[in-house]
């Protein structure tokens, strides 16, 4: 393990290989994991769509574990959370606009800024596409959670 890495640091990490949900990457010839998680604040449907082998990323050393030889580094840690202030910008019962930014089995990601995605049940009419323009409702914000539950009200 290289000492010159320190926790905090801020460094570039070179990705070498992208599965839906991981990045494997190299900072100074070690080895690192970002899960989904630490990529960004909001939903990312799948990561190979967004990142490529050789593209370079910033991260945060958020963890150095000695014994076990492990970096841990988040590039969502550079990033200022929006929920520190999502809920003076959202209001439960009020209607924005989004954009699906992902559709699953249990329900509709819609993105309503960088960071922000609500989750919306299917319409049942509807057949939901990623990029799609709705309308949504706001039913409840979760701040701690840091999620957002929306109801769509039309496609736009």
């Amino acid at each position: 393990m290289k000492s010159c890495i320190k926790v905090e640091d801020e460094i570039v990490a070179v990705v070498r290989t992208v599965s839906p949900s991981l990045i494997r990457a190299d900072i100074g010839g070690i080895e690192v994991r970002l899960p989904l998680d630490q990529i960004r604040y909001g939903w990312i449907d799948d990561l190979t769509e967004e990142v490529k082998p050789g593209d370079h990323l910033r991260v945060k050393v958020v963890e150095i574990d000695a014994e076990k030889k492990e970096v841990r580094v988040s590039a969502k840690a550079l990033h200022k959370n929006p929920w520190e202030t999502c809920k003076a910008r959202y209001k439960r019962g009020a209607e924005y606009v989004g954009t699906v930014s992902g559709v699953r089995e249990f329900g509709v990601f819609v993105n309503l800024e960088a960071g922000v995605d609500s989750l919306a049940s299917h319409l049942k009419y509807q057949n939901l596409q990623r990029g799609d323009r709705v309308l949504v409702r706001i039913i409840d914000i979760d701040e701690k959670e840091q999620q957002v539950r929306a109801k769509i009200v039309r496609i736009i």
